[in-house]
């Protein structure tokens, strides 16, 4: 029996075993002519519209975990900026396997046309539960489509399919004559940066290379061009429904994908990490990487180097020795909580000399780390939302500290809960475990307080009341900033606001009707800076970046100002700088406005609304879901009234109030040392 090239029909081939990442040989057919090496697929299943592959290759599930939703959101918001460009020209959009529609959401932010193809059911529903649209579940081959498109895309799918040329030809019938593709797969020439190993995989049927691309686009596109991204190649074409191969353009290609294979298998010669093989490598495919790569690496080692003498500092040598379970990393990492971390040292020193073990709240708890608390003076647990059932999901205590019933019993020191929230978003429901747990951390704790009456109400309603007289208000410590940090320079009259709009939990944030939300928040912010503000997008995690796809689609000339990779003091200046902080996170208002910069809320979360009631700002508060058709309006109208017509009035009432937060401080302040001491 002959055998074929999958890609340019030669009949030049030679039968290959190889290695793969499973751990088992795999019969591969390489091309002498094209170089396109594959696996045979006469004996080829469907393991995509069963759901199979998502539990070999994504998460041993059917269905999507918080860990992959979260990397698939990444990814897309990578690539949609990587391939910015492409997406600019066009309305009408494919997506070849949409996953559960990350990239979708984007580019539907972005106004655009567009339909996610994805064959796997379960993955393709998803997109419904997390952002509100519904894709089409089917394989491109089988998939009945009732209009034509202007342009597709697809990333990490073609490698996939059991007959590339056939797969082509399927989709050229969808597109319009002169549509433009981009299609994203594993190089085989760079091969995971010469790790050929790690390449060869089952569920991947084909290598492509350059000349194996051209040549297969070439039947029916105009080839625009052909690069690499990360350990992958990328092929940008338009549809000319005629063949446009080139005997030379596919022969320098050829010799392109030759060059690049040997760099990747001979450089770099030593052994070494392969990160920086990788970063060695790239500076000589991908114009641009290595500089950037290595400006990030330098970014990152002072990082973490400011962050070891920031904590050493923040630890303190002597004192009342407490054990402080928090979120204080940085580098990625929610800005609002490292700063909120900081604060609650910072109020609870005072009166007088703490030193801290501070701990992650996401290490895992066990008998050591319960020997090592009962060591101290006391616990303090603050820093973070803490009663919410995601952000460190665990079958252990139904909350962010993984702790036992059997170990939060054995700990023998005063426990102060200091400042927590109930961040249960609208739509959760906390489950029996939770509510046990609570119970047990209630009766437990020596001093429990939350950072708003809205949180004490919850809770209060969901433990029957049993501890109503215990749950006492303790304003976030980030509120009384500027009374306890005396080094903070004097604000100064500025031109500059900072929007911050969250993109985690989308559906629970803005429902189904988020592009009409986020395009009412863009144009008001427009419209400031048409009125002559500076505008600056600041970043508490990186999803927050997704506003920028907003901002651009309006022509808003902004700034990007990512505050997670930043340590406190540094979060401080800058918010310190900004005359208002139009913000959807908590902290993106509760720092503000404890710099005593002005706030304007954006209401998706109960909390929000909570502690502009506490600090009597609910004039300033915009309930996104009640305003969707006035959101632009009223933003702006807002922001006007807060910063030209009441200004000295908004002043004068948030120093007011901040006065009063800190007393409240003091109080309960003297409460703490009764115990601790």
């Amino acid at each position: 029996m002959k055998f074929q090239c999958a890609v340019c029909g030669s009949e030049n081939v030679v039968f290959k075993t190889m290695p793969s990442r499973e751990g088992f040989d795999i019969e591969l057919i390489e091309c002498d002519n094209c170089g396109h090496l594959s696996q045979n697929t006469n004996d080829y299943e469907d393991i995509y519209t069963t759901g199979e592959f998502s539990k070999i290759a994504r998460n041993d599930s059917y269905t999507p975990d918080k860990h992959k939703i979260n990397q698939l959101d990444k990814k897309a918001f990578e690539r949609y900026e990587f391939y910015k460009d492409f997406f600019k020209k066009n309305d009408n959009f494919l997506e070849v396997g949409s996953s559960i529609g990350s990239f979708v959401y984007l580019l539907k932010m972005r106004g655009k046309k567009i339909e996610g193809l994805e064959p796997d059911p379960n993955y393709a529903g998803f997109s419904e539960k997390q952002y509100g649209f519904i894709q089409h579940s089917s394989l491109l081959e089988n998939f009945e489509f009732t209009h034509k498109f202007d342009s597709a895309f697809s990333f990490h799918v073609i490698e996939h399919v059991k007959n590339p040329v056939d797969f082509l030809e399927k989709l050229t019938l969808m597109l319009n004559v002169g549509a433009e593709v981009l299609f994203e797969c594993p190089s085989l020439e760079i091969h995971q940066f010469g790790d050929m190993k790690n390449t060869i995989w089952k569920p991947h049927l084909h290598y492509f290379s350059a000349p194996s691309l051209y040549f297969l686009f070439s039947k029916y596109f105009k080839v625009n061009s052909i690069d690499y991204s990360g350990s992958a190649i990328f092929i940008k074409a338009t549809y000319l429904a005629k063949n446009s191969f080139h005997e030379s353009i596919f022969l320098e290609y050829k010799k392109k994908a030759a060059k690049i294979a040997k760099i990747c298998t001979k450089f770099p010669a030593v052994t070494t990490k392969y990160p920086i093989k990788q970063l060695a490598i790239q500076g000589f495919i991908q114009k641009g990487k290595f500089l950037s790569q290595y400006n990030k690496a330098v970014k990152y080692a002072a990082y973490k180097i400011d962050e070891f003498n920031f904590l050493r500092k923040e630890k303190g040598t002597k004192g009342i020795k407490a054990y402080h379970v928090t979120n204080f990393k940085g580098w990625g990492n929610n800005a609002g909580d490292i700063v909120l971390s900081k604060c609650v040292r910072d109020v609870l020193r005072q009166k007088g000399k703490i030193k801290f073990e501070i701990k992650a709240i996401s290490e895992k708890v066990n008998n050591h780390v319960i020997d090592k608390i009962n060591q101290q003076n006391c616990l303090i647990i603050g820093g973070g939302g803490l009663l919410l059932p995601d952000t460190n999901p665990n079958t252990i205590s139904g909350w962010q500290w993984a702790v036992s019933e059997e170990l939060l019993n054995k700990i023998n020191v005063p426990i102060i809960v200091y400042a927590i929230g109930y961040n249960y978003f609208r739509g959760q429901k906390p489950d029996a475990f939770f509510l046990k747990n609570l119970n047990l951390l209630l009766e437990r704790a020596d001093f429990f307080s939350l950072r708003n009456y809205g949180s004490i109400q919850a809770v209060n309603e969901l433990t029957e009341n049993k501890f109503s007289g215990k749950i006492i208000y303790q304003p976030c410590p980030t509120t009384v900033i500027r009374k306890f940090d005396k080094s903070i320079p004097v604000k100064q009259k500025t031109k500059n606001i900072a929007v911050n709009v969250a993109f985690d939990r989308p559906l629970l944030r803005f429902g189904k009707n988020y592009e009409q939300i986020l395009t009412g928040i863009a144009k008001a912010v427009k419209e400031l800076e048409i009125k002559g503000y500076r505008i600056y997008n600041y970043t508490h995690i990186t999803a927050d970046r997704k506003f920028e796809i907003l901002l651009d689609r309006l022509n808003v000339n902004y700034r990007t100002v990512e505050l997670q990779y930043l340590l406190p003091n540094e979060i401080y200046s800058l918010y310190n700088n900004m005359e208002l902080v139009i913000g959807m996170r908590g902290h993106a208002q509760m720092i503000p406005f404890g710099l005593n910069t002005k706030i304007l809320t954006l209401g998706t979360h109960d909390k929000m609304r909570w502690f502009m009631h506490d600090i009597d700002a609910l004039d300033y508060y915009v309930e996104l879901h009640s305003e969707e058709e006035n959101i632009q309006k009223i933003i702006f109208q807002k922001a006007v009234d807060i910063l030209e017509k009441n200004s000295n009035f908004v002043e004068q009432k948030l120093l007011a109030k901040q006065d009063d937060l800190f007393k409240i401080t003091q109080i309960n302040l003297d409460k703490i040392y009764s115990i601790i001491k």
